[in-house]
């Protein structure tokens, strides 16, 4: 299926130094291979919310400086190709962004949660609900937690909970065009956190069945890559009881953290 080797290929090769970089503390590094990431695909952006953690920003009682340099790499990674693309074509202006945007306009492949909101008359929500839901659980889960090392606490909740990963896929699903390879560039998420949770294998896995395209299927079809509403309900509704099942967990640990606050304060 992967053989034909799309950019994701190369995120997944490049995360991994990106990641060794980052644990060994060489910030400047892995802010140059950040953006090279971002450069070859801007949704790899995701991996900032690693990055993020290991830079010391400014705060009113000093003048820190630390995260400067780690811009300027991350912004020479970034544009380093660009610079070369624009010395060898000094009259371009646009750097494809203008078929880029006709692309994505004339283009729908796996938009799976469609035929779940066409049900509500409207085409065009996705995933977004849930991206909200999910973004809010986590804000109140940061200021349910206890002042004393609620950052280093927070960060690991945020790291047993999949968080990484499911900030990528609702990221992912929110976009107009979704491409089962996309989620490649998720896959080291799931095996950088510790815990064993098989729900986030499955919303990878399970996009993959947008390979049985009507084509492949011998349907009839209007355009090459469609893909039969039934397929696309399997997809969707697999996809939603796993993700409420993952909210359900979130909720119980936010009920037990509660439970835990109330009691510290009490006593």
């Amino acid at each position: 299926v992967y053989i034909n080797l799309h950019f994701e290929i190369l995120i997944i090769s490049f995360f991994w130094m990106f990641l060794f970089f980052l644990k060994q503390k060489y910030l400047r590094l892995s802010g140059l291979i950040f953006g090279f990431l971002v450069h070859i695909k801007l949704i790899s952006v995701i991996y900032g919310i690693l990055f993020f953690q290991q830079i010391r920003f400014p705060n009113n009682n000093r003048n820190d400086s630390h995260w400067f340099p780690i811009l300027i790499s991350f912004l020479f990674g970034f544009l380093f190709f660009y610079l070369i693309y624009l010395y060898s074509f000094p009259l371009t202006r646009d750097f494809g962004m203008t078929t880029l945007h006709k692309f994505g306009d004339s283009f729908t492949f796996n938009q799976f949660f469609e035929p779940i909101w066409r049900l509500f008359f409207s085409i065009n929500i996705r995933s977004f609900p849930f991206f909200l839901q999910f973004l809010v659980l986590f804000v109140y889960l940061y200021f349910l937690l206890p002042n004393r090392n609620r950052n280093k606490i927070y960060f690991t909740y945020l790291r047993n909970l999949h968080f990484y990963f499911y900030f990528g896929y609702f990221t992912l699903t929110s976009l107009p065009v979704i491409n089962p390879w996309y989620f490649l560039i998720l896959v080291p998420l799931i095996l950088i956190t510790r815990t064993k949770s098989i729900l986030p294998w499955i919303l990878v896995s399970v996009l993959q069945f947008s390979y049985l395209t009507n084509v492949r299927l011998n349907l009839p079809f209007r355009f090459y890559y469609e893909i039969s509403d039934p397929i696309l309900f399997l997809q969707a509704l697999i996809s939603i009881f796993c993700i409420l099942f993952y909210f359900c967990q979130i909720f119980i640990l936010l009920y037990k953290i509660s439970n835990i606050s109330n009691m510290t304060s009490k006593g």
